[in-house]
């Protein structure tokens, strides 16, 4: 069934050579993908600023907390769908480094986890790491239709994600395989994980990788979204005049407290922040103690100069080499001081 799907799409599905080539792929001709659409429906992670930074302005480094997540993530996703396929009893075929475009809106694309066969109906699945859901509170359901009580299911961010996926694929559902975990169980698993993967004949490690996956599967929930045509053509519409406003024209987004913004603002008034190096620093540090001993010299200075003036009995007073000399309005002329 799943291979019947991928040959029904033609030329719209892809199978990238590499990481390169799908990063490629992503970044021409203004493309679109799930993540992108979150961002551009005011729901994502990513600020809209960021998205439009990539297409108009300098591209900043990934930081390292978010390179750090990003491999987590990746390094969960093929326990993820293990552990899908064991609760539904779904055939379930990954589909890293694979596109399939949108047939109407070439621009929009989806990038799937996994396709998988549920009952002779092929649908796709997403996997996500997720630390700020409670497992307990995270129940399985299947959402016919969005509306408000479906958002106590599922964040809003993975429906829109979802429905851009369904929209691009035409499939009838997709099942998101989400893992409820705080940061501190994610974390040191995950570093358990990538220890099996290079001692995947170790017996002691590879028992602590199946505890782990143990754990990680009383974690596991699953949320359904259907097809819901009404919500995608919304969703679709919404994503391409903002994709058309501020990717195509150029329209930066309004100004707001993102980094992207910040540094936008900063090329145009000419202000950039530049980071200081060491040096710069230390160059800094020395011109600000300087200054301060002038202006305490300065201080003393004209603290002594009051007291000479004010001991004078006379229009001027001389001494060996110098002289004050002090007008009829005041003012305080000095030589040789």
């Amino acid at each position: 069934m799943i291979d019947t799907y991928l040959e029904s799409l033609g030329q719209r599905f892809q199978r990238h050579a590499d990481r390169a080539a799908w990063l490629a792929f992503r970044a021409a001709k203004h493309r679109v993908g799930g993540t992108d659409a979150t961002t551009l429906a005011g729901v994502g992670y990513e600020p809209l600023w960021s998205l439009w930074e990539r297409h108009h302005g300098p591209t900043p480094a990934t930081s390292n907390n978010k390179a750090e997540l990003f491999a987590e993530g990746h390094l969960w996703e093929p326990v993820i769908l293990d552990l899908y396929a064991e609760h539904t009893g779904s055939e379930v075929r990954g589909m890293d480094g694979t596109t399939i475009a949108d047939a109407d809106d070439p621009w929009a694309y989806a990038s799937l986890d996994a396709l998988a066969c549920d009952r002779g109906e092929v649908g796709a699945v997403d996997g996500k790491t997720n630390r700020k859901i409670d497992s307990r509170d995270m129940q399985n359901a299947i959402i016919a239709q969005w509306n408000d009580t479906a958002a106590l299911c599922i964040p809003e961010v993975y429906a829109v994600q979802g429905y851009h996926y369904l929209d691009c694929t035409g499939l009838p559902w997709i099942d998101f395989a989400i893992l409820c975990a705080p940061a501190w169980w994610l974390g040191p698993s995950s570093r358990v994980l990538r220890i099996g993967e290079r001692h995947p004949d170790d017996p002691f490690v590879q028992a602590e990788v199946a505890a782990v996956r143990r754990e990680a599967g009383k974690r596991l929930r699953i949320v359904r979204i259907m097809r819901d045509d009404g919500t995608q053509a919304a969703l679709r519409g919404t994503v391409r005049d903002l994709r058309q406003h501020h990717i195509i024209d150029g329209e930066p987004p309004e100004i707001d407290h993102s980094d992207a913004c910040r540094r936008h603002v900063g090329r145009l008034t000419g202000e950039g922040v530049q980071r200081a190096t060491d040096d710069q620093d230390i160059a800094a540090r020395r011109l600000r103690s300087e200054r301060r001993m002038a202006a305490a010299s300065a201080t003393t200075a004209k603290r002594l100069r009051n007291d000479l003036a004010g001991s004078m009995t006379g229009r001027k007073l001389v001494g060996d080499g110098w002289s004050i000399t002090k007008s009829a309005n005041g003012r305080i002329t000095l030589k040789g001081l």
